[in-house]
């Protein structure tokens, strides 16, 4: 072995050094992460707590009382949602200190555990990448608020970096100006480091922690039968292992029910903070500064949630494949009390470790991809109008595949028959998965497509009405038209892409029949057909279990008849509501009444009750005469595009007789007959 070989494997591993960052940004707010807490530290962090967490804050809450507009609210309300979530984390920090420490003291015991120089080098690169990371963010949270504190120094003294409260007036002179903007910024780097800790130290522990379980699994899957030991000495070795997987899991167990509040605080002020500055910035006007600001801001606000869920990931991952590295060690080779306490180990760790945000959010990737941003209010018209189009838009592509492979099937000399058949049971379990999908899809999607529907009726038929009714300006108007181009794109892509899977499953026995089937042999061919004839039903999602969505729908059916039934009845609604506002002066329409409707307010609303109910009456009658013509013929269309598919799909059927066969294309001419009259 060579000599530098000898040092690395001599060299102890240090694993809390991930932490040195962090703890550096700690020792600013007076908190030290070592038993011996001194007294100076105590008072230098309860006065931080005070002055940051507590005075600086209260300036963002009294600016509240002085806001004038809308856009000054949505500038001071990022930031005071910000401090709230920062407080109420770095207070949970400070309280957590002891546990750190204890966490600390396991983890010194896991860098104890033997560990191959490979193990050691890549514990190593991750303490590495963790200082990094730390580093890192530290710069890009003092940028933040630096890039706030240059937005204001460019404004030439009329604005400070965040709307804040001041007991004097800073406006009146420069050195005021220059002063307080000095204090902001001093106490918005204050706080970014302070932000450091609070969204770093959950992510980092949980990074090393798969780091050590990493090692410690690769250690049980290199578990065999020594001969060099005997059964006492292989058994304490096991025992050893399970010591270290405890030791993990009892710091998982202290991050999960400390860290897990840090991070819900996170995911609610990201949420809050990521939409209110996207607002403020899609709003109003901002200068290039502002606007820079606005977006590092928002930047920010997703890398404090990215780690956490990252590393938990990570975390929950390797946990997953604890099992898997037990089964792939050579158990089988060892004495039956080994393999007695391996198989109870691996029934103990079948439990997924996964961290709960305030008890309650998973927190996953998937839960910082997903969830976190389709709470949005911007953002959560997205999943909800998108959903079902892009399951059914994969589902599609995905049966069009396994279509093509059922069109490919021939005889091939090459293959055995049963290779051969095991290909087709490939694609028979393939389209099973596909058509399972399909039923989850419509047994839940359908009430959000449902809900779609009758939401935009409404929505689009208010719209056009207050268009057609009063005078908007040319951006109102832009306004109204963007908004009803939404509403019709929530529903577009639904029907379009439940039509193309409607299309596709419709061709699956065609692409069945258009294969080379008849070259292969008769447990093929049996089987075949068979799937041909389970493949015959019609594939519609209903929304809510009635309105079959499709094209039709979107262009007629219920989203039609609904739209103008709601848009007539809501015109006569609209005639009829200034009057009702005009004190009694003026009826809904001009009509002659035989008594005089002035005298008392009992005729007037008599009247215009009576008037209301007939307008509404004659709307009902307008809708039937309008559209009932268009209906019919639209619907005549899809049934006579059915039948010319039942025409195309006539083929010579081995399993018919000739008169089943004409008796079939008998009833497509009957019913073609009864459509032309």
């Amino acid at each position: 072995m060579s000599q530098s070989s000898k040092k690395r494997s001599e060299k102890k591993v240090d694993t809390i050094r991930a932490f040195s960052a962090v703890y550096s940004s700690l020792k600013f707010q007076g908190m030290f992460v070592t038993e011996n807490y001194h007294l100076r530290y105590r008072i230098f962090a309860v006065t931080n707590y005070i002055l940051i967490n507590i005075f600086y804050y209260s300036s963002f809450i009294i600016e509240l009382f002085y806001v004038q507009d809308l856009k000054q609210l949505l500038e001071n309300l990022p930031m005071n949602i910000c401090l709230t979530a920062c407080s109420s984390k770095f207070f949970v920090i400070l309280r957590l200190r002891p546990s750190l420490i204890e966490i600390n003291k396991q983890l010194k015991l896991l860098d104890d555990k033997p560990m191959t120089n490979k193990q050691k080098e890549k514990l190593e690169l991750t303490i590495t990448i963790f200082r990094l990371l730390s580093v890192s963010v530290i710069t890009f949270y003092c940028a933040v608020n630096l890039a706030y504190g240059m937005a204001g120094a460019a404004s030439h003294g009329t604005k400070l970096g965040h709307e804040t409260w001041f007991p004097y007036n800073w406006r009146n002179n420069s050195f005021r100006f220059w002063v307080s903007l000095t204090i902001q910024t001093t106490c918005q780097l204050q706080l970014g480091l302070e932000q450091v800790a609070n969204d770093l130290v959950g992510a980092l522990y949980l990074g090393v922690l798969s780091a050590h379980l990493q090692i410690i699994l690769e250690r049980f899957a290199n578990l065999h039968y020594d001969p060099r030991k005997t059964e006492k000495e292989s058994m304490l070795e096991f025992v050893q292992f399970l010591e270290h997987h405890r030791i993990v899991m009892g710091i998982f167990d202290i991050i999960q029910n400390s860290v897990s509040y840090i991070i819900l605080f996170q995911f609610v002020a990201s949420i809050f903070v990521f939409s209110t500055s996207g607002l403020a910035y899609l709003r109003f006007p901002r200068t290039l500064a502002e606007t820079a600001a606005i977006a590092v801001l928002m930047i920010a606000e997703i890398i404090e949630i990215y780690p956490s869920c990252y590393y938990a990931s990570k975390f929950t991952a390797v946990t997953d494949r604890t099992v898997f590295m037990l089964y792939s060690s050579n158990w089988m080779d060892l004495s039956p009390k080994f393999r007695k306490h391996i198989v109870i180990f691996m029934e103990m760790t079948q439990e997924e470790k996964i961290i709960l945000a305030g008890k309650q959010i998973p927190i996953t990737l998937a839960t910082f991809m997903s969830t976190i941003f389709q709470v949005q209010m911007s953002l959560e018209q997205v999943p909800n109008d998108s959903l079902g189009a892009l399951c059914l838009c994969v589902l599609s592509a995905h049966l069009q595949i396994v279509m093509e492979r059922f069109a490919n099937i021939h005889y091939d000399p090459e293959k055995t028959e049963e290779e051969s058949f095991q290909d087709f049971i490939q694609c028979l379990e393939d389209h099973r998965i596909i058509m399972d999908i399909f039923k989850v899809i419509q047994n839940s999607i359908s009430f959000t497509i449902f809900i779609q529907f009758i939401t935009s009726i409404i929505v689009f038929s208010t719209s056009g009405l207050i268009y057609l009714k009063f005078s908007p300006s040319l951006t109102e108007t832009v306004a109204v038209f963007l908004f009803m181009t939404a509403e019709i794109i929530q529903i577009f892509p639904s029907c379009y892409y439940s039509d193309k899977f409607m299309e596709k499953t419709d061709r699956m026995v065609f692409m069945l029949y258009s294969s080379n089937w008849m070259d292969i042999s008769p447990r093929f061919r049996k089987h075949l057909i068979i799937f041909m004839q389970m493949t015959q039903e019609k594939k519609i999602i209903l929304a809510g279990k009635q309105i079959p969505i499709t094209l039709d729908t979107f262009m007629s059916g219920s989203f039609i008849d609904g739209f103008h039934i709601s848009y007539y009845m809501g015109v006569n609604f609209a005639d009829v509501l200034p009057a009702a506002l005009s004190h009694s002066t003026k009826l809904g329409f001009e009509t002659w009444l035989p008594y005089d409707w002035h005298k008392n307010a009992f005729r007037y609303w008599g009247s215009l009750f009576i008037q209301y109910i007939f307008q509404q009456q004659l709307a009902l009658q307008d809708v039937a005469n309008d559209f009932i013509g268009v209906l019919y013929f639209c619907m005549l269309s899809t049934h006579l595009q059915i039948i010319m598919e039942r025409f195309a799909d006539i083929h010579y059927d081995p399993e018919k007789t000739e008169e089943e066969t004409l008796q079939d294309f008998i009833r497509c001419l009957e019913d073609h007959r009864v459509i032309m009259e």
